[in-house]
């Protein structure tokens, strides 16, 4: 290769490189906190990778007397596409039965007034790259248990990619 095609290629690459957001690998990604019926959900830390989401959330008591509570679900939901993440394994829309798997329920948590729990979970797909969504909604199923009773609700918040982020098919 002559000097004068080696500095161009050189300078190619110089030009490429910096200003290239696709060859960024993971995205942070920002949620504001929600607080529902009591409880509020926030996000510590949410790094989407191509193939890889790792959510780092936390649960809130915001109610004056102690709280029992259980997650029974983690989700994340893409916001411009029909598929539903629950921990490892993609699955549709219509398979709720299979989320609430009561086998599969973690422990129980008190937390007195004002305390917070952290709340971790890993989203694996293979064929899909996760950082081209602009958007998603994370929903945590939480179970209060009070007086013998079990209440469960959804409590739910978006992520939102920054605004460098490359997004669409072709990343």
């Amino acid at each position: 290769m002559s000097a004068r095609g080696l500095v161009g290629f050189l300078f190619a690459i110089a030009l490429a490189a910096p200003g290239c957001a696709a060859m960024v690998r993971r995205w942070e990604f920002r949620a504001e906190p929600s607080a529902e019926a009591g409880l509020g959900l926030s996000v510590l830390e949410a790094t989407v990778k191509q193939d890889v989401v790792h959510l780092e959330l936390s649960l809130r008591n915001l109610t004056e007397a102690p709280l029992t509570l259980r997650v029974d679900a983690v989700e994340l939901r893409a916001d411009d596409a029909p598929i539903v993440l629950v921990g490892d394994a993609p699955i549709r829309l219509d398979s709720i039965g299979e989320r609430l798997d009561p086998r599969a329920r973690s422990a129980q948590v008190v937390l007195a007034p004002g305390q917070e729990t952290p709340l971790s979970q890993v989203f694996h797909v293979v064929g899909h790259d996760l950082r081209r969504h602009p958007s998603y909604t994370v929903a945590v199923y939480v179970v209060t248990l009070a007086e013998g009773k079990e209440q469960g609700r959804w409590a739910t918040l978006r992520l939102s990619a920054p605004p460098e982020a490359p997004v669409g098919e072709r990343i």
